[in-house]
């Protein structure tokens, strides 16, 4: 199969844009929104996606439980957009949480053994480490770290080598499960329980293809995906009005800190909850979301959908840790606020329309590939056909607008002959 492509990937329908909208900027806690709020374009969308991901490496002690075990709001996420496409603005989200890996760096930790010397703590984990050297780092600090790679080829290529493909330890640490490791070197097993660990990468398209070949791998439904169109206009680089950015995103950071440090020092963890109507709506909305995407794509999809619904949590806990943190209402019990549970909803549903996209260009290599409704149609469609003309076939075969957008935008089997025109390939 050819290389990925942000060209293969769906374009904006009336349904859904793949970005996040002015409402949901304007209502996020405090923390988010100063940092939205001097950013615009791709670069506030870039620090949006990025900073959650971040964040969710340094809230401890603050977790749920689902589906009968205790989570944290640990998240994986994968930044994907052509060279020049906006990337670059993660580094505000690597601010972020700076001052906590400086806090970190600046704390010593005694290893049992009474003969070693005093170790660094860290937030972030250097990807381009051994298996190993992975769980030392992060039996150093608790089980807790952060992944921040901006080249993904990094990781990547880190994952090809049989001495540091911890590509198991990212499967089990998505879900909190025990990491073991046996050291032949001196004898020594290891066992770490519980380990909690953020991720964030970003990339080109060709590039997220190297690291997940296929929808098969177990890293797939792991992440979540946003991904990035190329700007046409060129951004104004000695605009002064906004100050040293680097320096605002670093204070807002210290900030953050403060959170870290409370959330750190606690004995017992503070619970997180949804309230009542909310678990109904949540279930309610993920039933008909997996009957859908399954009847559409397929039994592939299932973890994908299975992994949505943790992504939502998730999602939820960071932005109402960051909520009662503002207002001084952290409890030993955290209920979700309605405007909250709202967001993460709204982001989840941006991150399932950017994870479908990159699901269409990969899975679909031939009609063979296909479930039999996209089969059928396929062969209904006119060899040459317009946009709304595939539409109306679609509603044939019970696939919605987007659904068809998506799908014959999908080069492996359709040619794009001008706007609007396509041809088939097959």
């Amino acid at each position: 199969m050819d290389d990925l492509d942000l060209n293969d990937f769906d374009k904006a329908t009336p349904e859904t844009t793949g970005h996040f909208t002015n409402e949901l900027y304007d209502s996020l806690p405090g923390i988010l929104q100063d940092g939205t709020n001097v950013l615009s374009g791709n670069d506030k969308e870039v620090f949006l996606v990025g900073s959650l991901t971040a964040l969710s490496s340094v809230l401890p002690n603050f977790q749920t439980t689902y589906d009968g075990q205790a989570v944290e709001s640990n998240l994986y996420t994968f930044l994907y957009g052509n060279y020049g496409s906006g990337k670059g603005a993660l580094r505000y989200a690597r601010n972020l949480v700076s001052p906590v890996h400086k806090y970190l760096r600046e704390t010593e930790t005694i290893p049992e053994e009474s003969d070693q010397q005093p170790q660094k703590l860290l937030l972030f984990i250097p990807a381009n480490s051994s298996k190993s050297g992975v769980i030392e780092l992060l039996e150093r600090t608790k089980g807790k770290g952060l992944i921040f790679e901006t080249e993904a080829d990094t990781l990547t290529d880190i994952l090809r080598q049989d001495y540091g493909n911890f590509s198991d330890i990212l499967r089990s640490a998505y879900h909190h499960e025990t990491i073991s490791l046996y050291r032949r070197l001196n004898k020594e097993y290891v066992d770490m329980d519980k380990p909690k660990l953020s991720v964030l990468l970003s990339g080109t398209p060709k590039q997220l293809r190297k690291l997940i070949p296929t929808i098969e791998n177990g890293l797939f439904s792991r992440f979540s995906y946003f991904g990035l169109e190329s700007e046409l206009s060129f951004k104004n680089v000695f605009d002064t009005s906004k100050g040293d950015l680097n320096k605002h995103f670093y204070d807002i950071g210290d900030r953050l800190l403060e959170l870290y440090k409370y959330l750190d020092s606690l004995s017992e963890p503070l619970v997180f909850e949804l309230q009542g109507h909310q678990k109904a709506e949540f279930l309610s909305y993920f039933q008909e979301l997996k009957r859908s995407l399954i009847e559409t794509y397929g039994d592939t999809m299932a973890g994908s959908v299975n992994r949505f619904g943790m992504q939502f949590i998730r999602v939820a806990m960071i932005l109402t840790a960051l909520r009662n943190f503002e207002t001084g209402e952290f409890n030993t019990l955290n209920y979700c606020n309605d405007l909250d549970f709202g967001n993460a909803k709204q982001i989840i549903e941006v991150f399932t329309w950017h994870t479908l996209n990159i699901y269409d260009s990969m899975a679909a290599k031939s009609l063979e590939d296909l479930p039999d409704n996209k089969q059928a149609f396929y062969k209904a469609l006119s060899f040459e056909f317009t946009t709304s003309q595939a539409v109306n076939v679609g509603e044939e075969y019970e696939l919605s607008e987007s659904t068809v957008k998506r799908f014959i935008d999908n080069r492996q089997l359709f040619e794009n002959v001008k706007h609007g025109h396509y041809r088939k390939t097959k």
